[in-house]
């Protein structure tokens, strides 16, 4: 049995087309870690990152079929080229579209004991909700938020950060475990 460790791709994809199980073996290792690094970057919090993952897979096979010397690039190139535009093609898709978080969501993502301890004071200051729904939602940036509602800018970046903090802590909390 040959040790790939030596071959470049190109000889490496000469082996597989050639039928050699082992090649293919070791081209997947070999770029295991660029598919999640891409997957990430792509989606990093979600259930579905699995799903993008073999997608992944899908398109390093896909590329190994259709890459030839004459393409005038790298494998790697081509590779990194087709996966992240079949990635951006995917993020169209309603399968792997991330909700628009609003207040409501947020609040009824809530554990009853969230909700009375954050609850009372997060959701009822209308300042926190009218900064998210414009600034996080509606993505207006907090600068031009600050100028537009007259409300000194270092207040405004203060309560943006705040909201951030909590919604890393109320939404994400399942994710990061």
């Amino acid at each position: 049995m040959l040790d790939f460790k030596n071959y470049n791709d190109y000889e490496l994809i000469y082996y597989i087309k050639d039928g050699n199980e082992a090649a293919l073996d070791f081209m997947i290792k070999k770029y295991e870690p660029l598919i999640k690094k891409l997957t990430t970057s792509f989606i990093r919090f979600s259930d579905k990152r699995d799903d993008l993952i073999q997608e992944g897979y899908l398109i390093l096979m896909k590329c190994i079929d259709k890459y030839n010397s004459n393409m005038n690039c790298t494998f790697y190139s081509y590779f990194i080229v087709s996966i992240r535009h079949h990635f951006y093609h995917l993020m169209n898709d309603e399968y792997y579209k991330m909700p628009i978080l609003s207040s409501d969501v947020i609040y009824n993502s809530m554990t009853p004991i969230e909700k009375s301890f954050k609850g009372k004071d997060f959701f009822k200051d209308e300042l926190k909700i009218s900064i998210f729904d414009n600034c996080i939602v509606g993505n207006i940036s907090i600068y031009k938020y600050s100028k537009e509602y007259n409300i000194p800018y270092k207040k405004a970046l203060s309560i943006l950060e705040e909201i951030k903090f909590e919604l890393r802590n109320i939404y994400f909390k399942d994710n990061l475990k």
